[in-house]
């Protein structure tokens, strides 16, 4: 399945990440990341990276730490991200 998306994030010149995290009634914390962007035909495509447990707190470092592992798995490099 990454490698499917590995290869279409390939032909994807710029994507548009969505990082959104929760607390359920349990306490237990989750974090989902979602890719957003527009193939060559200009239809608007999304691919849900990742939706997991997260067993460390919600801080922005921990968040970083998360982030990093997954763009690792579908070669998005952080080097090219931009704000």
């Amino acid at each position: 399945m990454f490698k499917d998306i590995k290869n279409v994030l390939n032909k994807t010149k710029y994507v548009s990440l969505t990082i959104d995290t929760w607390t359920d009634r349990r306490f237990q914390s989750f974090m989902g990341v979602t890719c957003n962007f527009f193939d060559a035909n200009f239809h608007f495509k999304n691919i849900v990276l990742e939706c997991k447990q997260v067993k460390m707190k919600h801080t922005a470092s921990n968040l970083k730490i998360e982030l990093e592992i997954r763009f690792e798995s579908v070669d998005v490099h952080t080097l090219n991200i931009k704000n």
